[in-house]
């Protein structure tokens, strides 16, 4: 009787709902793990995944892909040699949103600590000076805030502007 060789020497085990709920409480470092366990705690952190996660890196993995086609295929298609990315002229309207936004921030906070400094001693009438120094300040950084908020979603907005696929153009007419 001839002895066969064993290819995949290894022991399969179904886990139940306690071993799953055991390794992803207990165990943290995958790195050191057996590639079965490693396994086990990936699928479980994929069922928790949050739906609409999913949805924006598909979005993102989508677009970062068409991105990756468009750059191969540009010096193929004559029709996409020139990129409005690509010129200059398109470079220069980045930079001048971009540098609009933080002198317009800029504007904002000093016109806010004007107001404070200034304005509230005219209206309500002669105050201590380190009292005024407080009110610009305290009126500047409130200001502040609100408009790195909007500053932040202005240029974020305008990152995903970028990305975004453009639509595409009929080279002739109908």
């Amino acid at each position: 009787m001839p002895v066969e060789t064993i290819d995949d020497p290894s022991i399969c085990v179904k886990p139940n709902a306690k071993l799953i709920d055991f390794v992803w409480k207990y165990i943290s470092d995958v790195n050191d793990a057996p590639p079965g366990i490693a396994m086990l705690k990936s699928k479980k952190l994929q069922l928790k995944r949050n739906p609409e996660l999913e949805a924006r890196i598909q979005k993102l993995t989508a677009q970062q892909n068409a991105r990756e086609y468009k750059a191969m295929t540009k010096s193929v298609d004559s029709t996409r040699k020139d990129l409005p990315e690509d010129t200059l002229a398109y470079q220069m309207k980045q930079i001048n949103k971009q540098l609009i936004a933080v002198a317009q921030f800029i504007f904002s906070v000093l016109a806010g600590f004007a107001f404070g400094f200034v304005g509230v001693e005219l209206i309500v009438g002669n105050l201590d000076f380190g009292f005024r120094l407080l009110l610009g300040i305290i009126c500047a950084l409130v200001i502040a805030l609100a408009e790195i908020y909007f500053l932040a979603i202005k240029l974020n907005e305008d990152c995903y502007d970028v990305f975004s696929t453009p639509k595409p153009t009929k080279l002739h007419q109908e």
